[in-house]
């Protein structure tokens, strides 16, 4: 498991790919090198062992920065084209809701309506993937904006979004009240459908122990720096976002006021010591958490980032709080045809997956972490068909992966959100940063993705479900791997082993657990994730991180 591991056998290939991708700007080679080590979160599982099989020539263009031989189109929905309208007959109006008595001319947002409301229009039959319909008329008598819901007429307007809160449709921000945000989502309307709408929703839900204070914008041209406020000793998060989501920001290094250099990319290679505050900054959001590691970080922070192609303006968010006053991680779950799971049909977790995250508990048990709520949803039809099998999205640019975790928009509160997915370009796992854009529901690097049908049928070293659930966490709440497959160390730990490149003992340029045991092979965020240790030192950064309640 890795942010993105990045190794000899994908550098030729991907490395060209990000060369061109920012040809405006010519970064070095270890900087696309570094880029593809850790677009996404730091948080991907290779298959170790034989390895992860060639792709097949269907596969050209989903997983393209893996070479292929031949071309071709990508694969079609494995599920999705026969579940979309199978049994759209009995779904059809299944979950439509009382049909109001009060109907009008169409709407786009309540201030279309006059005295009535902006509402699904319950008269059309639900057609996965068209656009939800929406009618003027009355409220029907059930749950309201922004609570949560778990099917179309548990809605007043009948708009219950995927993520399981009910939503008004809008245009714009401006039609949202405080606290909201008008963003795209799909609106769950019968058990086989999902349609798409503009929706409001909270982009931030933060729990009683925290607050946030949004940072400044910063336009940035080819290179630049920002300089947030400055930090407390005590945790903070800071999740930067360009206004472009075609955009890349690459983070170049970290500095503190007197001069200290707590992060460079230019330092990062196999057998150069761990930095003091890595940052896996790529992309058109990512993530800053200080400290992170060992040494006190706080004062004035400069962030030195890359643009790519040449231009963006940067703002953000940042979360400050009281650290490890809670343990409570609350998981919301996204069934996406990963070994075809879904909830129990009295609406119980599904067995097998409870299973895997009482593991993960039990891996994580040396933070005290327990998960709380766990809320589930079923991503129906033809949206689970696509997205069922995921690219990693290494261009750092929006993709599948990116899509997503932006699923979770809507969700209404702080979690950990897992998507259950058949398979990620050849990964068991992988995090959309590190550490996630925690508390931030619907974010493009919000979320772990797990790759169900590979663990499921596991080769030889293929980790167990829930140890593979619990590295994906430690990546979520900021851990970085002991030691990546080449030996290249991101880990500013003390207590945790380095496994340096002078144990490649067959000399293959990969480090295999057997290769390093006693010196991390055995630990939970080993890239491959063969062993459970955690460490003191990293209990103590997973306990501390602020999503937590």
């Amino acid at each position: 498991m890795s942010h993105r591991n990045f190794s000899a056998r994908s550098a030729g290939s991907a490395a060209d790919s990000s060369t061109r991708s920012a040809a405006d700007f010519a970064p070095a080679i270890r900087r696309a090198a570094w880029a593809l080590l850790l677009i996404g979160c730091g948080a991907r599982t290779e298959l170790e062992g034989s390895g992860v099989p060639a792709p097949s020539p269907s596969d050209a263009g989903r997983d393209a920065f893996i070479p292929l031989v031949d071309g071709g189109p990508p694969p079609p929905p494995r599920d999705g084209g026969v579940d979309a309208g199978r049994d759209a007959g009995i779904d059809a109006g299944r979950d439509a809701g009382p049909d109001s008595g009060t109907m009008a001319g169409s709407c786009r947002r309540d201030a279309d309506c006059g005295d009535l409301r902006c509402r699904r229009d319950t008269r059309r039959a639900p057609a996965d993937l068209a656009p939800v319909p929406l009618v003027c008329g009355a409220l029907d008598a059930a749950a309201s904006d922004g609570e949560f819901c778990d099917a179309a007429s548990d809605c007043d307007r009948g708009l219950c979004v995927l993520a399981g809160t009910c939503v008004p449709p809008c245009v714009s921000d401006a039609d949202c009240t405080t606290g909201y945000a008008c963003r795209p989502v799909y609106a769950l309307t019968s058990l086989s459908a999902a349609q798409p709408m503009n929706g409001c929703v909270q982009p931030l839900v933060l729990h009683d122990a925290v607050r946030s204070e949004s940072l400044p914008a910063t336009t940035i041209a080819g290179s630049g720096s920002l300089t947030p406020p400055p930090v407390p000793s005590a945790p903070t998060l800071h999740v930067f976002r360009a206004s472009d989501p075609n955009v890349a920001m690459q983070t170049e290094r970290l500095l503190t006021a007197d001069g200290r250099t707590l992060f460079d990319i230019g330092t990062v290679f196999p057998g150069n010591m761990p930095p003091a505050n890595p940052v896996a900054g790529f992309g058109s959001v990512f993530s800053l958490l200080t400290p992170n590691g060992s040494r006190p970080v706080s004062g004035a922070l400069t962030v030195e980032v890359a643009v790519f192609p040449s231009r963006a303006v940067v703002s953000g968010t940042r979360i400050l709080g009281s650290a490890g006053m809670g343990r409570v991680l609350d998981v919301d779950l996204f069934y996406v045809g990963g070994g075809m799971l879904r909830p129990e049909a009295d609406g119980s977790v599904s067995p097998r997956v409870m299973r895997a995250l009482r593991e993960a508990e039990r891996t994580l048990a040396p933070s005290r972490i327990r998960f709380g709520e766990i809320r589930q949803h079923v991503i129906p039809g033809i949206l689970r068909g696509r997205l069922a099998i995921v690219d990693s999205g290494l261009e750092g640019t929006p993709g599948e992966l990116q899509e997503l975790f932006a699923l979770a928009a809507g969700a209404g509160r702080g979690s950990l959100p897992i998507f259950l997915v058949r398979d990620i370009s050849g990964a068991l796992g992988i995090a959309g940063d590190i550490p996630g854009a925690w508390m931030h529901p619907g974010e493009i690097t919000n979320g772990i993705a797990i790759s169900v049908d590979s663990v499921l049928d596991p080769e030889p070293l293929t980790p167990p479900f829930g140890r593979v659930i619990a590295h994906e966490t430690g990546h979520f709440l900021g851990l970085f791997h002991t030691s990546e497959l080449d030996g290249t160390v991101l880990d500013p730990i003390d207590d945790t082993p380095i496994c340096g490149p002078e144990r490649d003992t067959d000399g293959d340029g990969f480090l295999l657990a057997a290769e390093c045991m006693g010196a991390g092979g055995d630990h939970m965020m080993f890239w491959a994730a063969q062993g459970d240790v955690v460490s003191r030192g990293q209990a103590a950064v997973l306990g501390s991180a602020l999503v937590l309640r």
